[in-house]
């Protein structure tokens, strides 16, 4: 049996004041037991409720007469009946719970090269890589595009590089894009969307200018059998170069997964056409002329939120590409105002993007006016529109800086428009351009055409109006010689004819 209740204090149970020291309180576990084996503390009935604490942890004050630890007066149950009264000594209340200070985002530039000594590089990837990217082009007379790409806040913070991809191609008759997204668990998916993007527009500009006479041609029914065979033929190359890459640089290709976004508008004859595939993730968008903007075809996410099915350079990605440009209908560009790729760093923060897509569309035609989806811009820095600016490119890059909690993730968008809803013409020379060169190194041209650039066009003018004038004097002459040769022979014949 546990040794009973300490003895109770004599007089009124009060500690003596003149000197008090501080008592150490039992162990809880003996304090339970005495208690328990105490008559004057029945024990509750099963079952039920009591709200009060068996014991108050709380330090006991004792007489300066020497009591010990083990005569310290305990505080009694609440249901003890006796007359004695005992007084419980206050708890010392909680302290307040600290407010957590707001998050306080750095921005680290990469500790690592963003191409790897250890990987093979015979092709200069990565040579030209920025965290972010703008552009501004034309497509003949009646189309303009603007793309932009950055890094996200959580790279940044980080000290990671950009894992989206923008790249494209063009000539007087087509224009080609495409947006990559590197998954976030491969640890060199910037390289696969940077290769992918690149590679991808490249080759499909040779194939369609080798093969521009043959698609001229053809037939309003079998242009698009030819266009989707071209794409899926490029995606299969870009497919196999990819996992060259990775076997020389003895590396898994899942390493390198990306998602991919297309667009191919092509100007034919019969009509120009927009064809539209995914791999993954992000979305495809269209505005007709008189409606609001919709979403093209659905994006690959799996059957839980995020999870892709396929990634570049998965086996069964070509499968996956060529259903997505048989499912996406091919569009008629004659009543499209605008459409665009957006990766799923635009997507996620206006999920869902079907209902969404209309607000995006109408900022970047109006500028920013109101929070979309608790999406919001730091003060002095809210974005203008975007299809009237004469730097779209610029102002697109600002439109990416917007605020949402928790979506801190890469962001790129392409975007391209009728010439006749921007107010003013597009500056070719405002954003940043990419030049022209042989890929990889520099897989595209995001330069306008050389005629584009207000220098270049006066002297190339210049020289054209002199070879024109030259021509004009060198056919002149010519004319006049064989006139003065007609009158000449005829005065000789004349003459032998009077004799």
């Amino acid at each position: 049996m546990a040794d009973p209740l300490p003895p109770k204090p004599e007089g009124n149970g009060l500690p003596d004041r003149g000197s008090q020291e501080t008592a150490i309180i039992p162990p809880q576990k003996e304090i339970l037991q005495t208690q328990s084996e105490d008559s004057s503390n029945p024990p509750k009935e099963s079952g039920s409720y009591d709200p009060s604490p068996l014991v108050t942890p709380e330090v006991v004050q004792t007489s300066g007469n020497g009591t010990s630890a083990s005569e310290a007066v305990v505080a009694p149950h609440p249901s003890d009946s006796s007359g004695d009264s005992k007084v419980e000594q206050p708890i010392n209340p909680p302290s307040p719970p600290v407010t957590p200070k707001p998050a306080t985002w750095e921005v680290k530039e990469p500790d690592e090269n963003w191409w790897p000594e250890t990987l093979e590089n015979d092709q200069g990837l990565g040579s030209d890589y920025e965290h972010e990217r703008k552009y501004s082009d034309t497509f003949g007379s009646d189309w303009k595009f603007a793309g932009a790409t950055k890094r996200g806040r959580m790279h940044a913070h980080q000290g990671t590089h950009r894992e989206d991809a923008l790249w494209g191609s063009k000539s007087d008759i087509f224009t080609f894009f495409c947006v990559c997204d590197g998954a976030g668990s491969s640890k060199l998916s910037r390289i696969g969307s940077e290769y992918t993007a690149r590679a991808l527009s490249k080759l499909v500009e040779k194939e369609l200018l080798s093969h521009e006479k043959e698609i001229l041609k053809c037939s309003k029914e079998s242009l698009l059998g030819n266009l989707r065979t071209i794409l899926n033929h490029c995606l299969d190359s870009v497919h196999r170069g990819l996992l060259d890459v990775a076997s020389k640089g003895g590396m898994p290709p899942k390493d390198f997964r990306c998602t991919v976004l297309t667009t191919l508008h092509y100007r034919h004859p019969t009509g120009g056409i927009i064809l539209c595939g995914n791999v993954g993730d992000g979305f495809l968008a269209i505005k007709r002329k008189g409606q609001p903007a919709e979403r093209i075809g659905t994006s690959d996410s799996g059957a839980f939120s995020g999870e892709v099915t396929c990634f570049m350079p998965d086996p069964e990605v070509a499968q996956y590409y060529q259903k997505s440009l048989e499912e996406n209908t091919p569009i008629p560009d004659d009543d499209i105002e605008a459409y665009l790729l957006c990766t799923d760093g635009i997507e996620d923060p206006f999920f869902p993007i079907h209902r969404t897509v209309d607000d995006i569309y109408s900022q970047l035609l109006e500028g920013y006016k109101e929070p979309l989806k608790d999406v919001t811009y730091p003060t002095g820095n809210e974005p203008k529109s975007v299809i009237r600016s004469t730097e779209p490119g610029a102002e697109l890059l600002k439109w990416l800086g917007f605020e949402k909690r928790g979506e801190n993730d890469d962001r790129t968008i392409a975007l391209f428009y009728r010439s006749g809803l921007g107010e003013t013409p597009v500056d070719p020379t405002a954003d940043k351009q990419e030049a022209l060169g042989e890929y990889p190194g520099s897989a595209i041209s995001l330069e306008p055409d050389g005629d584009a650039d207000p220098v270049k066009s006066a002297t190339k003018l210049r020289i054209l109006q002199a070879m024109i004038i030259g021509g004009l004097l060198v056919a002149s002459a010519f004319i006049l010689g064989v006139i003065l040769g007609l009158k000449i022979g005829s005065d000789a014949g004349m003459s032998a004819f009077s004799r």
